[in-house]
C-alpha cells in the first residue's frame, strides 16, 4: 500500500536573494579567454582604467584592439571614467612598444 505524505506549503512566490556578480560587457570582453583564476572584477577594471598599471597590459591591448569601440564608451558613460585617462593609458602602451588600435 502506498502512503502519501503531505508537504508542508512552501511559498514559491518569493524571490530568493541571490548575490550575482555585475556583468558589464566590457568585463566579458576581458574575460573571455582567461582561466577564472585570473578573470578581473568590476572594481578592478574600473581602477585599471583610471590609471595605467604594467601588471594589467594583456587586458588594456585586449580593450583597445579587439574590443569594440561602442562597448568601452558605454561603459565609460556608465562608471563615468574621462577618455583622457583612456587616451593616456593608450599612449603609455604605445610608448612600451605595444600597437594599440585608436578607439575615438
Amino acid at each position: 500500500m502506498l502512503q502519501y505524505r503531505r508537504r508542508n506549503p512552501t511559498n514559491s512566490s518569493i524571490p530568493q536573494q541571490i548575490n550575482e556578480p555585475v556583468i558589464t560587457p566590457l568585463l566579458t570582453y576581458c574575460n573571455w579567454s582567461y582561466s577564472s583564476d585570473y578573470h578581473i572584477d568590476l572594481e578592478t577594471l574600473k581602477n585599471i582604467l583610471h590609471s595605467f598599471n604594467n601588471e594589467y597590459i594583456p587586458f588594456y591591448l585586449r580593450i583597445f584592439n579587439e574590443t569594440p569601440s561602442q562597448v568601452v564608451e558605454t561603459f565609460l558613460k556608465q562608471y563615468h571614467i574621462s577618455k583622457n585617462s583612456l587616451q593616456s593609458i593608450a599612449n603609455s602602451l604605445e610608448a612600451d612598444g605595444f600597437k594599440v588600435k585608436a578607439l575615438f
